[in-house]
């Protein structure tokens, strides 16, 4: 079976690139992938570079004037893919000069869907524009690659072991000092009172004196099991947390991060700032979590070792296979990649019973510079 390539163009933010790897994982499920990165700098507003690229301006023009990119630069590859609003329309621009199929994670905002062969959306609003499908975000994180197997958690079936993933101040959430000191306290008390051991890692958005404040706290803390400090470890290290925990509790200002606990089979609950207002898209994505029961949202302020077994008591993990269903969608959107020889298209893939497209969460619902080149 022929490897195919792809080329992942990132704005350099784990919780984009992220997203982009979950597609290529899933990919990998049909046949053998390999991928080359290639970091993007807009030198443009996204206004202008949208109404450049929806005008059909000629692509090695975008990439040259947008980004500082040479048509020499851009590899040959099989398909694009990305996530993140400053990588749109070089995404774009790249597939219309290679011709390669190309998808991208996201909201389009003011590009249209002309220039995207796949769209894949986690707004059930976003659900039925053209070339869009709604998937679970992607992730590469499942339960098969983290060898866990987890069936909820219950009041008589004691933690062992519980995450605490950590992000900092967004659009959507913005912290308060005492609420980092609420969540080490919650820590401690948990410790004391139920056994826990906690696995914990920051993120890059988190604030330098809250990752030292941990830091501090682990070094002295009986309590915490482990510390995966990203300013240390570097990125792509949260299998270090999910592969140990029976649970997770995680700030709710990234639904990626969230996400990810998801498609690993995680329970997870999240931890809200007083400080939080979600976008009506982005409240139904974490709606339609809920109403699956994969995911829970309490206040930080209302968090306490009897309200953290009570939540994560009602949490049933996903159980079905996220990346099966997202190659299962990459196959019938870009049959092209996924041919044998023969003409058939790769049978590896077992298609699922979830529909496509999911109806909105208010009904039942189923379920460096910027040439540098990586190559992995």
């Amino acid at each position: 079976m022929r490897t195919l390539t792809a080329l992942l163009l990132s704005d350099d933010r784990p919780g984009h690139y992220h997203l982009s790897e979950g597609v290529i994982a899933a990919a990998q499920r049909l046949q053998p992938v390999s991928v080359l990165r290639l970091t993007v700098r807009r030198r443009w507003s996204g206004s202008v570079l949208a109404a450049l690229t929806n005008a059909h301006f000629p692509a090695d023009w975008l990439l040259r004037v947008g980004y500082g990119l040479s048509a020499a630069q851009i590899p040959h590859v099989d398909f694009v893919v990305s996530a993140g609003a400053e990588t749109l329309a070089a995404n774009i621009a790249v597939a219309r000069l290679t011709g390669a199929p190309n998808i991208f994670c996201g909201t389009l905002r003011r590009y249209k869907p002309d220039g995207l062969r796949l769209v894949l959306t986690s707004y059930a609003s976003h659900a039925q524009r053209p070339r869009h499908v709604m998937v679970l975000k992607p992730s590469a994180l499942n339960r098969e690659a983290l060898g866990r197997r987890f069936n909820g958690v219950s009041l008589e079936a004691p933690l062992r072991e519980l995450g605490l993933l950590i992000g900092g101040d967004s659009r959507e959430c913005q912290y308060q000092v005492g609420e980092w000191q609420r969540l080490l306290d919650l820590v401690e008390r948990a410790h004391q009172t139920l056994g826990v051991r906690w696995h914990i890692s920051n993120s890059r958005r988190t604030p330098a004196s809250v990752s030292d404040l941990v830091a501090q706290h682990a070094a002295h803390s009986s309590g915490i099991a482990s510390f995966v400090d990203v300013r240390v470890a570097g990125h792509g290290t949260l299998d270090r947390v999910l592969g140990r925990v029976h649970a997770v509790l995680c700030t709710d200002d990234s639904s990626t991060m969230i996400s990810e606990c998801v498609s690993a089979g995680i329970p997870v609950l999240g931890a809200r700032p007083i400080l939080a207002r979600f976008t009506p898209v982005e409240q139904g994505y974490r709606q339609y979590l809920a109403d699956n029961g994969w995911y829970r949202s309490v206040p930080i302020a209302d968090l306490t070792p009897q309200t953290l077994l009570d939540e994560l008591a009602h949490i049933r993990p996903l159980t079905e296979d996220t990346l099966e269903k997202l190659a299962a969608i990459l196959c019938e959107h870009l049959p092209e990649l996924f041919l044998q020889t023969d003409g058939k298209v790769a049978q590896k893939i077992i298609k699922p019973k979830l529909p496509l497209s999911v109806p909105p969460p208010s009904a039942p619902l189923p379920f460096p510079p910027a040439a540098q080149l990586e190559t992995r």
